[in-house]
């Protein structure tokens, strides 16, 4: 199997979705321990892990959707 490890900021979500045959893993970021401002993540898998596809600015993400 494969692993990926990867830093987040409390995380309170994470949802996987296909768009045609790419896969991508969103990561709901929710504190950072000084602000809820914090940005969330769009991972992509590569064939081999996930890697970051887009970093966007959230506040306080309870739910990735």
């Amino acid at each position: 199997s494969t692993q990926s490890t990867w830093a987040t900021n409390f995380a309170h979500d994470m949802k996987s979705f296909d768009i045609g045959s790419n896969h991508y893993l969103a990561i709901g970021n929710s504190w950072d321990g000084s602000t809820y401002n914090v940005n969330s993540k769009v991972m992509k898998w590569d064939g081999a892990q996930f890697t970051l596809h887009q970093s966007i600015a959230t506040n306080s993400v309870r739910y990735a959707k």
